[in-house]
C-alpha cells in the first residue's frame, strides 16, 4: 500500500486457468519431523528415457480421503486466514471486493474466517502439455473426446486414486525478488523492472555489476528452488537426486516430475506460493508425434480433422512402452512379456463398465483387431516395443490410451525412422580455409590420429578393401563384440544381426574411409582418410534392406569404449525433418551426460530444400556435435575451396531456439571408398572400382570425426605445454567450436547469396578449420581448463594478459566454453560466459556471447570473438548463472589470440 492506493498481486501463475475444474487449497500438516521419510522420484512423463530409474516409495501415515471437488495444491495468501500469511509472510493479502474479475483469470469470493479456505481458480491442458512434451489434446480429439472436458475427468480420477503410487508434475516459479538486492531503500519503495535498468546503466563502466543485474537467475535457479521445496516440504526426506528428473528450469520457472503417494498434494500447501502440481494422467504419458504415428501421418504433417483418420492399409510406425522399473520387479507376472499380454487380454474382456462403455461408443469395432499386434519386449530396459499395430489405425489409439491409464506404464512414443544422411577435404580442414595450399601441417607434425579408435554406427563396412583390408590379421564379425588391437585398422565389428554383415549399401564403407582409410604399407596413401592412421570400431545398426535395428544406444556406446572409442561417427539421422526434441535426442543426452569423455557427431541433415527449422531429430542433441555441409560456390573443380554452405544441408534452429548445426564441412564430391557389394554400372566420371563420389552430411559428418580424432591426439601426445592428458568431449567440442571459421556465402535454392554470417541456422559456429585451432609452433596463444566443476551462483574469473599482434598468426581473440548438459527439452543447466576488455585509454566494453548483446539463456555452447588490438586487456568471466538440483556440472574452456 502505497498514497493510499492498494497494489493487487494476482498470487497464481497466469497460465492456471481453466473453469470446469475446481481448487481447494487447504493448509495442511507438515510431515512428522521426528520421522525420516524416503522421497523417491522418477521419469514417468512421455518424452522422458524408456528405462526408468527405480523409484523409492515415499511412506506417508496419512490416508487420502476422498472429497466432493478435486483439490490442487495452489497455496494463496488470503485475508481471515492467518495460517496462509504466517507460512507466507513476503505475500501480501488481497481484498477480494477490490478484485477485477477478469474473464479466464481469477474469481475469488470473500471467504470465511477458517483456515480452510475455497477459492475456484482456472487451470488448462495447454499450459501443462508444452511442459510434458504430450500428445494428450491430439488423442482426446481424435477419439472425438473434448479435451478439456475429459482432461477434467482423468484429473479429478487421479486425484481419487487409491494407488500407492501415482506420477506428479510440480512447478515452482520463484518471485522476482532479485531486484530488492540491488535497491533495498525503504520499505514503501517500489521495484520495477525501469529502475532495474537505470540502475544498470550508471553501472556501465562496472563490467561485472552490469552482468550481474541483467542476469535475474541468482535468487531464482533450479537448485534454489529445488531447495525451497525441500526446505518447506520435505525437511527431514533423503531425496533420491538419481531418481529426479527436470522438465524445465528458466528464468521464469522450474518443473519436475516426482512419483508418490496421490495423497501428497495436499500436502504442498505449506510451500510457497507460486507453485502447481497436478497428476499426470495416461494420455498426458504419450509423448509428441505418438498419435501421428499410429494414424501413419507424417510428423509434420497438420491434423485437418479431428474425424479424418488413415486407411486401414497406412503402415504405422512402431511404438515404444516403457515401464516403470520398480513397479515391474513387484509384479506378480515374471516377465514383462507376461504383464503385456496381460494388458490386450484385459482389454478385451474387461467388464468395468464406466471404462468399457465408453471405449465401446468410440471403438465399437476395435473388437477383434487385437490378435494381430506383434511386439517385442526387453527385460533389461523395461520397455515393450510395438512393431506390427492393428489393421485400423483409429483402434489402435483406443488401445494405446487403455494402457496408458495402466501404472505399470511410464511413458509411450513413436520409434522414430532412422536413415544414412547420404579428397582434398584434408587440404580444406588443415589449410588457410580455401583448399588451395597443398601443405598439410598436422600430417607433417605427425600428427595422423595414430592412437585413436573411432566407432562408426552405419550400414556396415567392406573389409577386403584396400583401406582396412590387413594382410596379417582377422576381423571376427560378432554381437559381443570381440576387439582385436592387432588388426591394422579394424579393431572391432559388431553386427545386429548376425546373418547380415556385409555392406551392400556402402555408405558405411564411405564413411569410414573418410575418416581413417589409407592402404596397408602406404604412410599417406593418395586419398587417405583425415585421421589415416587411426582405427575403427564398426557398429552395423543397418540391414541390406536400410532397417533400423538399434535398440540400446546405451550397449552401442559401451562396446566402442571396450575397444577404445570414445568419438562416436553416427552419419545418420530421421528421415524426416523434425527440429523437436525426441526420444532418441533424450537417450543420447542422458549418456553423453553420464559419460563425459565420450564424443558423438551427428549429421544435420540433408533437408536443406526445407529451408529453416529442418534438422533431422538426432541433429537436435544438445550435447552432440551436430555438422552441416559446404560445398563449392562455383563448382566442383574450383579451387575456391568449399566456401558455401550447401544447398541440401538442414538448417536449425532446435524448436527452442539454440543454435543448430554446430559446425559445418565438406560434403559434396566427396571422393572415399567404395564397397565391392555395391553395383558400379552407374558410377560417375572420375569414380573407380575402389572409390567413389557422395554428397551429404554424412560426408561432412565423418570428415568432422577424422577432425576430432585429430585434436584429441593433439593433447593426449603433450602438444598443449608438455602437458600429457585425456582430453573431455566438451574439451574437443570446445575446441573445433573456438577455432572455427566464417562461412560467407549460402545456398538456398540453388540461389547463392551472402546471407549467412556466424551462429545463424545456416553455418552454426562456422566451418572446421584446424591451423586456426590448434598451434604446432607458438604462432598464436592457447589456453584452456577441462573438466572444471563450477556450483549454482558461483564465479569463476579468467585474466589474459595484453593483445599483441607480433609474430601472431590469428586476427581475433576467441574464448568458448561448452559443458553437457542434463537430458531435457530444453537448457537444465546455464552457465554464462562474459567478458570485459578494457582498451588502451583504459575504457571498459562488456563482451557477450554468440554475437548477442546479453547473456545466452538457450545453448550449452557459448563463444566470444573479437578483433585483437595490442595492449587491449581481456578478463573472461563464467558463472553458474542456473544450475539444476543435483548441481554437478562441469565445463571446459579455451581461449586463443595473441598475448
Amino acid at each position: 500500500e502505497k498514497k493510499g492506493k492498494k497494489k493487487i498481486i494476482n498470487p497464481i501463475p497466469n497460465r492456471v486457468s481453466n473453469p470446469r475444474i475446481t481448487l481447494n487449497p487447504i493448509v495442511a500438516p507438515m510431515p512428522n519431523p521426528s520421522t525420516t521419510t524416503t522421497v523417491g522420484f522418477s521419469t514417468p512423463t512421455a518424452n522422458m528415457m524408456s528405462s526408468p530409474e527405480e523409484a523409492n516409495i515415499f511412506a506417508i501415515d496419512d490416508e487420502y480421503k476422498e472429497t466432493e471437488t478435486m483439490q490442487l495444491p495452489i497455496q494463496v495468501a488470503l485475508p481471515n486466514n492467518p495460517s496462509a500469511a504466517t507460512m507466507n509472510p513476503s505475500i501480501p493479502t488481497a481484498n477480494p471486493s477490490k478484485l477485477k474479475k477478469d474473464k479466464g483469470e481469477v474469481d475469488v469470493p470473500r471467504p470465511p474466517t477458517s483456515i480452510q479456505t475455497r477459492t475456484t481458480y482456472k487451470i488448462k491442458l495447454d499450459n501443462f502439455e508444452t511442459i510434458l512434451q504430450t500428445d494428450a489434446r491430439k488423442l482426446y480429439l481424435e477419439l472425438d473426446r473434448d479435451p478439456d472436458e475429459f482432461w477434467e475427468t482423468d484429473i479429478k480420477k487421479a486425484m481419487k486414486s487409491t494407488d500407492k503410487m501415482s506420477a506428479l508434475l510440480i512447478c515452482n516459479k520463484t518471485p522476482l525478488n532479485y531486484m530488492e538486492k540491488y535497491f533495498e531503500k525503504d520499505s514503501d519503495e517500489e521495484f520495477d523492472r525501469e529502475k532495474m535498468t537505470d540502475f544498470k546503466d550508471e553501472n556501465e563502466k562496472n563490467g561485472v555489476e552490469a552482468f550481474k543485474l541483467s542476469s535475474n537467475t541468482p535468487l531464482n535457479s533450479g537448485l534454489k528452488r529445488f531447495q525451497e521445496i525441500k526446505k518447506h516440504f520435505f525437511p527431514d526426506a533423503e531425496v533420491n537426486y538419481a531418481n529426479v528428473f527436470t522438465l524445465i528450469n528458466s528464468e521464469e520457472e522450474t518443473c519436475w516430475s516426482l512419483r508418490t503417494n496421490i495423497a501428497i498434494l495436499q500436502k504442498f500447501t505449506s510451500l510457497k506460493p507460486p507453485l502447481c502440481g497436478i497428476p499426470i494422467t495416461g494420455p498426458m504419458k504419450l509423448a509428441l508425434g505418438t498419435v501421428d504415428g499410429a494414424l501413419g501421418r507424417g510428423p509434420n504433417k497438420n491434423m485437418k480433422s479431428t474425424r479424418r483418420h488413415a486407411s486401414p492399409e497406412v503402415k504405422t510406425s512402431k511404438v515404444l512402452v516403457s515401464f516403470w522399473r520398480d513397479l515391474v520387479d513387484q509384479s506378480s507376472l515374471s516377465t514383462l512379456d507376461d504383464i503385456f499380454k496381460e494388458f490386450i487380454d484385459d482389454f478385451k474382456k474387461t467388464k468395468d463398465v464406466d471404462t468399457r462403455a465408453r471405449r465401446v461408443s468410440l471403438c465399437e469395432q476395435c473388437t477383434i483387431a487385437y490378435d494381430g499386434i506383434k511386439y517385442n519386449s526387453n527385460e533389461k530396459s523395461r520397455t515393450v516395443t510395438i512393431e506390427r499395430l492393428t489393421p485400423t489405425p483409429k483402434c489402435y489409439l483406443c488401445f494405446i490410451d487403455y494402457i496408458s491409464r495402466k501404472k505399470l506404464v511410464a511413458s509411450i512414443s513413436p520409434i522414430i525412422d532412422m536413415a544414412p544422411a547420404s579428397n582434398d577435404a584434408n587440404l580444406f580442414i588443415q589449410s588457410s580455409g580455401t583448399g588451395t595450399d597443398e601443405n598439410m601441417p598436422f600430417f607433417q607434425e605427425g600428427l595422423t590420429g595414430k592412437g585413436q579408435v573411432i566407432q562408426v554406427s552405419d550400414t556396415g563396412l567392406d573389409l577386403n578393401h584396400a583401406f582396412f583390408f590387413d594382410s596379417n590379421s582377422n576381423v571376427q564379425v560378432s554381437l559381443e563384440g570381440v576387439v582385436n588391437t592387432q588388426h591394422r585398422k579394424v579393431v572391432q565389428y559388431v553386427s545386429l544381426n548376425p546373418a547380415d554383415v556385409f555392406d551392400k549399401d556402402g555408405h558405411g564403407t564411405h564413411v569410414s574411409g573418410s575418416i581413417a582409410g589409407m592402404e596397408q604399407g602406404n604412410q599417406l596413401s593418395e586419398q587417405p582418410g583425415i585421421a589415416p592412421n587411426s582405427k575403427i570400431a564398426v557398429f552395423k545398426i543397418f540391414d541390406s534392406n536400410d532397417n533400423f535395428l538399434l535398440k540400446d544406444f546405451e550397449d552401442m556406446l559401451a562396446l566402442g569404449q571396450e575397444a577404445g572409442a570414445y568419438i562416436h561417427n553416427a552419419s545418420w539421422t530421421s528421415k524426416v525433418a523434425s527440429n523437436k526434441y525426441s526420444k532418441w535426442t533424450e537417450k543420447i543426452d542422458k549418456e553423453l551426460f553420464k559419460n563425459e569423455m565420450q564424443l558423438f557427431l551427428t549429421s544435420a541433415g540433408n533437408f536443406g530444400h526445407r529451408e529453416n527449422m529442418s534438422l533431422g531429430s538426432i541433429g537436435v542433441s544438445k550435447n552432440a556435435i551436430t555438422v552441416g555441409a559446404l560445398t563449392r560456390r562455383k563448382n566442383l573443380n574450383s579451387k575456391e575451396g568449399y566456401d558455401c554452405v550447401a544447398g541440401l544441408s538442414s538448417r536449425g534452429p532446435t524448436s527452442d531456439g539454440r543454435i543448430k548445426p554446430d559446425l559445418v564441412a565438406p560434403g559434396t564430391g566427396i571422393f572415399s571408398a567404395l564397397s565391392q557389394e555395391v553395383d558400379t554400372t552407374d558410377n560417375q566420371e572420375g569414380e573407380s572400382s575402389t572409390q567413389t563420389v557422395k554428397d551429404g552430411t554424412s560426408m561432412s559428418t565423418a570428415i568432422m570425426s577424422g577432425a576430432a580424432a585429430l585434436v584429441r591426439e593433439y593433447f593426449i601426445r603433450g602438444y598443449y605445454r608438455n602437458d600429457f592428458f585425456i582430453p573431455s568431449a566438451a574439451l574437443i567440442k570446445a575446441t573445433l567450436l573456438n577455432g572455427a571459421q566464417d562461412v560467407k556465402w549460402n545456398n538456398i535454392g540453388g540461389i547463392i547469396n551472402a546471407e549467412t554470417k556466424a551462429y545463424d541456422s545456416q553455418q552454426g559456429f562456422g566451418s572446421v578449420n584446424l591451423v586456426k585451432t590448434l598451434p604446432l609452433e607458438e604462432n598464436f596463444s592457447f589456453f584452456l581448463k577441462d573438466q572444471v566443476n563450477i556450483l549454482d551462483d558461483e564465479q569463476h574469473v579468467y585474466k589474459i594478459r595484453k593483445f599483441n599482434k607480433n609474430n601472431c598468426d590469428l586476427k581475433d581473440f576467441s574464448a568458448t566454453i561448452t559443458w553437457m548438459d542434463e537430458a531435457g527439452q530444453s537448457l537444465l543447466n546455464d552457465i554464462d560466459l562474459f567478458a570485459t576488455m578494457k582498451n588502451y585509454n583504459g575504457k571498459f566494453e562488456i563482451l557477450y556471447p554468440n554475437g548477442q548483446s546479453e547473456r545466452d539463456k538457450r545453448n550449452n555452447v557459448e563463444r566470444i570473438r573479437v578483433p585483437i588490438e595490442s595492449n587491449n586487456e581481456v578478463t573472461l568471466y563464467v558463472r553458474g548463472t542456473n544450475i539444476n538440483f543435483t548441481n554437478r556440472v562441469k565445463y571446459a574452456i579455451v581461449a586463443s589470440g595473441c598475448w
